[in-house]
């Protein structure tokens, strides 16, 4: 025990002090997975804006060197990303970021390890391109003409026969050559693949180094800021399954409820039907409220219907009724409408005014 609290309190703080920071949180596997799927998205698209910038020009223009516009496409994301940040865009966006293990501790990376990154990566990815571009070439015109028909990468190049790597191939004594530099290359390429894929096992197994490249520069992926514990509640998550469930029932009900009869629903049964006037009941459709198209009436009452509005509700429903009277709806009768005489009317106005 203490004989003075200061002392206390000074040898407490040296302990804090001392203590060594938390080492960041493992990643996830599915993390790192998601990150590099948006990284190849993110690509995808900066490329295809690319390619609509040229689009007004001869068509194939960037054919022949889109290895090197995807090598240096590659280059500037790696110049603004990770050289810079230490994380792709797929890490930072799922709080991620690369680190180096010396000695138990996570450290940054240097600059002959992002380097290197650059190098393998895109350096790599360009190597691989291009050489499936000339493979083709190695075989003379006729790989070249069948290289150009299949529309690959470098076909415009290889059906001219022009081209560096195929003078090179066929210049001289290394037309000899070459089928043994196929044969290793082809050899370095499969054993290339072999190597990604075991490196790929490896990671589901420890989750550490999901490339090649990751796990020959000793990179790993490790949390950028510290995950704190979370409050999850579930008041969200209570109104989205009510919500759900309840969308479910209406989908369930709505297609057995007949919506034309309940908007054609008699609104009073038992009233009297009929209109004293049947020529001010033949302006207004008792459906649509409107003036009536052609118009017709239900056969048990005077009411006049819209054509359209009486055929379609009759289609809807076979026990309809009228909607102010609530009389049956029988058959459709074009309505009819007594005009008195011309001679009659003229002779009731001049005694009117007489």
């Amino acid at each position: 025990m203490c004989a003075a609290p200061s002392v206390c309190t000074a040898r407490v703080g040296e302990g804090m002090a001392s203590k060594p920071p938390a080492p960041p949180g493992r990643v996830l596997r599915v993390s790192q997975l998601d990150a590099l799927e948006l990284d190849r998205m993110l690509e995808q698209l900066l490329w295809e804006q690319l390619g609509r910038c040229f689009q007004a020009f001869r068509p194939g223009l960037l054919v022949g060197w889109e290895p090197e516009l995807r090598a240096l496409l590659r280059l500037l994301l790696w110049r603004f990303t990770l050289y810079s940040s230490e994380a792709t865009v797929g890490q930072a966006l799922l709080n991620i970021r690369y680190s180096y293990n010396h000695g138990g501790r996570h450290v940054s990376l240097s600059r002959r390890q992002k380097l290197w990154f650059a190098a393998l990566t895109v350096g790599g990815g360009w190597a691989s391109e291009r050489w499936r571009d000339i493979y083709p070439r190695g075989g003379g015109s006729d790989g070249a003409s069948a290289h150009h028909a299949d529309g690959g990468v470098g076909g415009a190049m290889g059906a001219a026969g022009g081209g560096l790597g195929y003078r090179f191939v066929t210049g001289g004594g290394a037309a000899a050559l070459f089928p043994r530099l196929k044969k290793a290359a082809g050899t370095a390429l499969g054993l290339l693949g072999a190597t990604q894929l075991l490196a790929y096992v490896v990671f589901l197994r420890t989750g550490t180094g999901l490339s090649l490249t990751e796990r020959l520069l000793g990179l790993n992926a490790v949390q950028a800021r510290p995950q704190g514990l979370r409050q999850v509640g579930f008041e969200y998550m209570n109104r989205e399954l009510l919500w759900h469930g309840f969308a479910e029932f209406l989908l369930f009900v709505l297609p057995l409820v007949n919506a034309a009869r309940l908007r054609f629903s008699p609104t009073a049964h038992g009233r009297a039907g009929g209109a004293k006037d049947p020529a001010e009941a033949a302006t207004v459709c008792v459906a649509c409220g409107e003036w009536p198209c052609l118009p017709h009436t239900a056969g048990g009452c005077a009411h006049v219907f819209c054509y359209h509005c009486l055929a379609s509700r009759q289609a809807a429903s076979a026990d309809l009724a009228c909607p102010r009277c609530g009389s049956p709806a029988r058959r459709m009768l074009p309505l009819r409408v007594a005009v008195p005489e011309r001679g009659r009317v003229e002779g009731e106005t001049a005694e009117s005014f007489g």
